[in-house]
């Protein structure tokens, strides 16, 4: 029995170390896939479109649509808001009746029969900027509705409206 003990050391000591390392491998695969997906892209070229899903009927009221913003260089999309309509305004020139910028990279007009909201984006490096706007009279008074950034492996959103 005393004769098997440095064999039966030497057995433990070869399955300890083979399972150390098989640990340190996955965790450096981890991290290295953590690090990828954290790689920023720079969407400043991009061309975003909108579009709507879920329509939802409310009583006495109109119907709803949940928006989406899309790019056509992504696979992936991004929740905007809920509103009554929704029309992508790649029309330029009709931006200023909403008191868009012109150079703004996308514009939302959700605005029907005297009521609702209208939102613009402004991209810049890896960001999106959306603004929701309101009408205050005859002007449309803008805020900061929600910020996307944009990474190799996701869209971080952060929503100013809730604050």
């Amino acid at each position: 029995m005393i004769r098997n003990y440095p064999r039966i050391l030497m057995l433990l000591l070869v399955v300890f170390t083979s399972c150390k390392d098989a640990t340190e491998t996955t965790s450096k695969e981890e991290t290295t896939k953590a690090v990828v997906a954290d790689v920023p892209v720079f969407i400043e070229d991009f061309r975003f479109k909108i579009k709507t899903h879920n329509e939802q009927e409310v009583p006495g009221d109109m119907p709803t649509k949940d928006i989406y913003l899309y790019t056509w260089e992504r696979t992936d999309s991004v929740f905007v808001a809920t509103e009554i309509a929704a029309l992508n305004m790649n029309d330029i020139d009709s931006r200023h009746l909403f008191d868009m910028p012109k150079d703004c990279d996308i514009a939302i007009n959700c605005y029907f029969a005297g009521s609702g909201n209208v939102y613009y984006g402004v991209a810049t490096e890896n960001q999106l900027a959306m603004y929701k706007g309101v009408a205050q009279g005859e002007k449309m008074l803008y805020k900061p509705y929600k910020t996307y950034s944009f990474f190799e492996g996701r869209i971080d959103t952060q929503d100013f409206a809730k604050n």
